[in-house]
């Protein structure tokens, strides 16, 4: 095939359509019963095997396809499938499988893939590791941001380098987990003030999370400027 027509799996983006031919899922069962995770009959076990190790294109899909196909050039401002992104969900329940693959695609489409890295800053002679810095949005779970003896000072710092923050698993609080509980105050209030975008896990919803006895009225404030960025 020419270079110029080969698509890559390297080249899709969010938003792409993608068209599946044959029986899916015929390879990955090989794979797994290569591997001696499942039993099947000798039969379709050797049909599956030979899926796995043997894939077999469907070049003749793609006449079949050019030569049925009718192509409509649309003149329209608005592109549907990516207006879901402007819309995007900023936050998501920790314990939702789909929730991981939401917050990667999410790192994905701002974020420069090739250049990340854990950049290390000096705050009153500690150190402080901003984890997968990119294109000015980090990624940390909570225990990396919050779990350290960190403060403001730290924060104030941190936002200098980012206009997007992306914060998983966050737990539930309780007088077990004050002082963690009392760091994350501190980072949404410098989230909030400083108008950063904010993509968070949480173990339970926000307006569900608890508290501990001496922080309540202070984590009111905190889950109110939660939904308020939530919303934005």
């Amino acid at each position: 095939a020419k270079s110029n027509k080969v698509i890559k799996r390297s080249s899709a983006k969010i938003s792409d359509f993608i068209y599946v031919s044959g029986t899916i899922g015929d390879s990955f069962i090989g794979m797994n019963i290569k591997k001696k995770k499942i039993e099947f009959a000798k039969r379709a076990k050797d049909k599956l095997i030979s899926r796995y190790l043997i894939p077999e294109p469907q070049i003749h899909l793609i006449n079949l396809i050019k030569n049925n196909s009718l192509i409509h050039h649309l003149s329209i401002d608005i592109d549907y499938r990516t207006r879901s992104l402007k819309e995007e969900k900023n936050f998501f329940l920790s314990n939702s499988p789909v929730s991981k693959l939401k917050i990667n695609d999410i790192f994905s489409i701002h974020s420069n893939k090739t250049s990340v890295e854990d950049k290390v800053i000096s705050v009153k002679k500690r150190n402080f590791v901003v984890k997968n810095l990119s294109n000015r949005i980090a990624h940390f779970q909570f225990n990396e941001i919050c779990g350290d003896d960190r403060g403001t000072e730290d924060y104030l710092e941190l936002i200098k380098l980012i206009d997007r923050l992306i914060v998983e698993n966050v737990p539930n609080f309780g007088n077990t987990n004050s002082n963690l509980q009392e760091r994350f105050i501190n980072l949404i209030d410098v989230l909030y003030d400083n108008k950063i975008k904010l993509y968070l896990s949480t173990e339970k919803e926000i307006s569900d999370l608890g508290s501990a006895y001496h922080l309540k009225d202070k984590f009111n404030r905190t889950i109110s400027r939660l939904l308020e960025m939530k919303s934005q």
